[in-house]
């Protein structure tokens, strides 16, 4: 880093008008000789005359400046302890709501760059997140081609479409244990679970039980399927198949209210057992109606529904996602920090302090907005950011920027504002 209380003038290379130097603590005697340096320089000027140039050349066009001493030779040209405040500094780090109402001012600092990342990062997630759902909704309307007129027709407590859907789910649910276990244990895992919820007939939502209830067919799809072909010829009618859903259904219900009120574990075995008896007749009759009534649905269901081609296309967008959530948690975590740093009472004492410098005793101040953020307040009451002036923005952001710096000589802090704004 620089050592600030060396650095009398900076040299910039302008391009077009080659390398000029600018004696921005350099002062002079009425002799004409060189004076002590000065700890300060104010820059006047109207637009155009330079300033901006200067805020560049020491913020994001370091590459082109050199810092020189009062004898004009070069010193360190490292950065790190140059820090800018300009309009780019408030456009990045104050946020208020364009809505006249009482959220909170968010002025960011270091967390600029976090929360870009995190906003960055969160999209990524959403897209791939979105393809995935394009994938699946593409192989359930395909399953359903050709039957559009009756896959919203309840059987049960869910339509066709529903029960295709629990399919379709239950098949990347397989693939993607596939992806994180080096066999097949996942899959059975994942199976053991579905098991434990169906015996037990405790279900988060409809869509997890008719994925349960799809299940059934997945874990015996080949017997069923070989069974129903046996039993083709004979004529079940539509009346017929249903009653043996709605039985097996009732079996079911019967069976989960006994296990709710049962404490005799020999009793929850044989209770268990019949469970998953009627659970196998469910999804038997269940696939025998598709067969009866839904025949191009059956056939696709049954010859397999996801191709080897999506299989890898899922788990490479599951891989994404996997190591995008890693680096999520990461800069979270990272913000996290920050946003205690900044909501910690001595950095709001700081800021306040110098508020009352400019506004006077407490005419302005801030508290914190406990996740993220100030309030600010005008005595007792709090003030809507829309009402606040660019001016009283600019101060606020100002007070921001002192309060994070280091009092160490080697500080370079440089302001780049307009006058007017503050009056």
């Amino acid at each position: 880093m620089v050592d600030a209380t060396k650095v009398s003038s900076i040299k910039i290379d302008t391009g077009y008008a080659g390398e000029k130097t600018f004696p921005l603590f350099s002062r002079f005697k009425k002799n004409g000789d060189k004076d002590k340096d000065a700890q300060c320089a104010i820059i006047l000027g109207m637009n155009g005359s330079g300033k901006s140039t200067l805020a560049r050349a020491l913020s994001i066009e370091t590459d082109k400046t050199k810092f020189l001493d009062k004898e004009e030779r070069e010193l360190e040209s490292d950065f790190s302890n140059v820090h800018v405040f300009n309009e780019e500094y408030v456009i990045k780090n104050f946020r208020a709501s364009p809505e006249d109402i009482l959220d909170p001012v968010v002025m960011l600092g270091g967390s600029v760059v976090v929360n870009d990342n995190i906003n960055e990062l969160k999209n990524n997630i959403s897209l791939i997140s979105a393809n995935i759902e394009s994938l699946k909704n593409r192989y359930l309307s395909d399953v359903l081609s050709g039957e559009s007129a009756n896959v919203n027709i309840p059987h049960l407590d869910f339509t066709l479409t529903d029960y295709v859907k629990a399919l379709i789910e239950n098949e990347f649910l397989i693939e993607e244990e596939l992806l994180f276990h080096d066999d097949e244990s996942g899959v059975g895992l994942l199976y053991d679970s579905i098991l434990g919820t169906m015996v037990e007939g405790k279900f988060i939502s409809k869509e997890e039980y008719v994925r349960c209830i799809a299940n059934g067919f997945q874990r015996r799809s080949i017997y069923i399927c070989n069974e129903i072909a046996e039993n083709a010829s004979n004529d079940y009618s539509l009346t017929f198949i249903e009653n043996e859903i709605y039985k097996a259904i009732g079996l079911l219900r019967e069976n989960w209210e006994f296990i709710d009120r049962s404490v005799d574990p020999y009793a929850r075995f044989e209770v268990y057992n019949r469970i998953e008896d009627s659970w196998r007749k469910l999804s038997y009759w269940i696939m025998f109606l598709v067969f009866k009534e839904y025949n191009s649905v059956f056939q696709k269901i049954s010859s397999g529904i996801l191709s080897s081609v999506d299989k890898e296309l899922f788990k490479e967008y599951k891989r994404e996602i996997v190591g995008l959530e890693k680096d999520l948690s990461v800069w979270e975590r990272k913000l996290e920090g920050i946003n205690r740093k900044n909501s910690a009472g001595p950095v709001i004492e700081y800021i306040n302090r110098l508020l009352d410098i400019v506004f006077g005793k407490e005419v302005m101040q801030i508290e914190s907005a406990k996740n993220h953020g100030y309030y600010v307040k005008n005595g007792q009451e709090l003030v809507k950011p829309s009402r606040l002036s660019v001016g009283e923005q600019n101060v606020l952001s100002l007070c921001y920027f002192l309060q994070p710096l280091p009092k160490e000589k080697f500080l370079l802090p440089v302001f780049k504002v307009k006058i007017l704004n503050f009056l």
